[in-house]
């Protein structure tokens, strides 16, 4: 049955007990379920708190996660509720002058999505609740707190205790921690997040503006003694964001310096505090996001920096690469081969990716000497209008530069292995697609006898874009990554090589 068509459907599991529980309601946690539903899998999720929280907390979605989305079939709905960009273009919050560019727009050859989409974390999670609902195939337990969880070769028995205090044990096949960075799936796991506490502190404050300063341009910039920010992130909604001194930290902020605040980012006048709060910037990750049966993802398994607003979108392409895989793996695929590749690709991305980018962007953004701001900012503005460098940095910004090359599931040789396909169109389809160029009789044969239900086989566009004159079969996975690449394939390496890149037998 295809996956798509199982939308809504009831879909028969390998026996009575839900497939996958999942710990946490946030953006994550519905994110790994509304892509387990687009497999045909049920899960539950168990969330602690009674609803969805009205903070906005992430305000961005980037090109990569809009790719998520649209393989989701819900990507129009947030470009519907919020604003897509295709360039940012900060300015002095002092001048209103244009410090730099980055044009998304140039990514439109190689992303259905070349740009990002402005929006607050409740609106992304109540689209993706609303989603999954329409699925019918999770059920979500708001007010239901995990308190333990043990596992063994069939499973895992999952404690949860409700609102009243009364515990109850739910066993499933799998369990994923989506529950943040206090998880309590991480802890049943004896696991801890490791690496370090950045020597900053931080706030946020989000103001409802109503006058003509809700039109300025943002984001907006002031590179004072500490430096702060300002992007709007709706109509009439303006998220502030600055250093700290240590003693300022340690204290609940005055409403006399978040107006100061307001003032020099947004200008005078009026505003409405609506939600604020300190922290510190940690850069800690899990050692494995999976031990036998359990698994992490988002903030559960990995905290970074909110520069670049990197760390919720990581946390949904982990869902983006777990959910086909948990998914396969119930329809008889390699259980360890494809967890132990999700742990393998999903801790390269943070560690070689998320957290590479975030280190510099928090060295130069938040913690670089005042002297310096003004001369390091003459030499990003001049290296952006080298287009080689600008591609580069539009390519991180917007996480489509995220690759894997330490993965057990690769199979064949080629540079694209472990990359985005080549091909836009295949990048938003969900389902694996085996692209053939110049195939024989004996790898069309082999092409249509898989035996893994809902692979699509199609022709490559243009043999340019793979690298490769020669005749090939490359498999693109669910998530859109090349999985396999064979030159002058035989029918028994692209049987072998589809199927394996899958994590079934071959």
């Amino acid at each position: 049955m295809s996956p798509r068509a199982c939308r809504g459907a009831a879909v028969i599991v390998p026996d009575s007990q839900t497939p996958v529980i999942i710990a946490g309601g946030g953006p994550v946690g519905l994110s790994l379920a509304l892509g387990l539903a687009r497999q045909g899998v049920r899960s539950i999720i168990f969330e602690q708190a009674a609803e969805l929280p009205p903070f906005p907390r992430a305000i961005v979605v980037l090109t990569r996660t809009l790719e998520v989305f649209q393989s989701w079939d819900v990507a129009d709905a947030f470009r519907a509720r919020g604003e897509f960009v295709q360039t940012v273009r900060p300015v002095s919050a002092l001048t209103n002058k244009q410090l730099i560019a980055i044009d998304f727009s140039q990514l439109a050859d190689e992303t259905p999505s070349a740009g990002v989409i402005v929006l607050p974390q409740e609106t992304t999670e109540k689209l993706l609740l609303q989603e999954l609902r329409r699925t019918g195939m999770c059920e979500v337990r708001f007010n239901y707190k995990l308190i333990g969880a043990t596992q063994d070769e069939s499973g895992v028995a999952v404690a949860v205790a409700g609102e009243n205090g009364e515990t109850q044990e739910v066993r499933a096949r799998f369990l994923v921690g989506a529950d943040g960075a206090h998880s309590a799936v991480r802890a049943a796991m004896g696991l801890a997040l490791e690496g370090m506490t950045y020597p900053a502190h931080v706030f946020l404050a989000d103001v409802g503006i109503a006058d003509e300063r809700d039109n300025l341009p943002w984001p907006r910039v002031v590179a004072g003694e500490r430096p702060r920010g300002a992007i709007r992130f709706e109509p009439g909604r303006w998220r502030v964001i600055g250093s700290l001194s240590p003693e300022q930290a340690e204290g609940t902020l005055p409403q006399a310096f978040l107006g100061e605040v307001v003032r020099e980012t947004i200008g005078s006048g009026p505003y409405t505090l609506l939600w604020h709060s300190t922290f510190t910037i940690h850069r800690r990750h899990a050692k494995t996001f999976r031990k036998g049966r359990m698994l992490l993802a988002g903030d559960a398994g990995h905290l970074n920096s909110p520069a670049g607003g990197q760390g919720m979108n990581a946390g949904i392409q982990d869902a983006h690469n777990l959910a086909w895989k948990l998914a396969f793996a119930l329809r008889g695929g390699n259980v360890d081969l494809l967890l132990d590749s999700y742990d393998a690709e999903r801790h390269q991305a943070i560690t070689e990716g998320v957290e590479r980018l975030t280190e510099v962007l928090t060295r130069f953004g938040l913690l670089m000497p005042k002297a310096m701001r003004n001369p390091i900012g003459a030499i990003l503005r001049r290296a952006l209008s080298f287009r080689v460098f600008a591609n580069r940095l539009v390519r991180a910004a917007s996480m489509l530069n995220t690759g894997y090359w330490r993965s057990p599931l690769f199979l064949g040789k080629s540079s694209l292995l472990g990359k985005r396909a080549p091909q836009p169109e295949l990048l938003v389809k969900y389902t694996p697609t085996l692209v053939l160029h110049r195939p024989s009789p004996d790898v069309l044969a082999a092409a249509h006898d898989l035996g893994i239900p809902d692979v699509e086989v199609v022709r490559a566009h243009d043999w340019r874009r793979w690298r490769c004159a020669l005749p090939f079969a490359a498999l693109v996975r669910p998530d859109g990554v090349v999985g396999s690449f064979h030159r002058n394939p035989s029918g028994e390496s692209v049987h072998n090589g589809a199927r394996g890149a899958l994590g079934f037998p071959t």
